[in-house]
């Protein structure tokens, strides 16, 4: 969600908040009013892309293994709705979105120390 908000916010244009700012705005003004329409199509598309990961988490492996294949994603069903264990179901979820974005920021210091720029901004 934080990647697709990020690429429209860097394309806000900073001049449009020093005009807010000159025409006598405050922050959470500018916000409102400047920063949060821009943004949208960034947290739309967020939205979007984090539903279709967690639902396809869940789904898929139901629909292709009909129940006899065993992935993380029917083990955080069961922890949730079968066994009543939302604590550790939340810390299982947590953990795993943890280890997922390590590997990403590992993945990610290693292309950009290659100085390859050209290929990390692909990524």
């Amino acid at each position: 969600m934080i990647l697709p908000i990020y690429v429209s916010l860097e394309k806000l244009d900073k001049r449009l908040l020093e005009a807010s700012a000159d025409l006598g705005a405050d922050a959470s003004r500018t916000f409102r009013q400047v920063t949060l329409p821009l943004s949208l199509p960034g947290v739309a598309t967020g939205s979007m892309l984090v539903f279709i990961l967690l639902m396809g988490e869940y789904i898929l492996p139901s629909f292709l293994g009909g129940g006899k294949v065993f992935f993380i994603g029917n083990a955080l069903v069961d922890l949730f709705l079968q066994s009543r264990n939302w604590p550790f179901g939340a810390a299982v979820s947590t953990a795993m979105v943890a280890i997922m974005f390590v590997t990403i920021a590992l993945y990610m210091r290693f292309v950009l120390s290659r100085g390859d720029v050209r290929r990390a901004a692909l990524v």
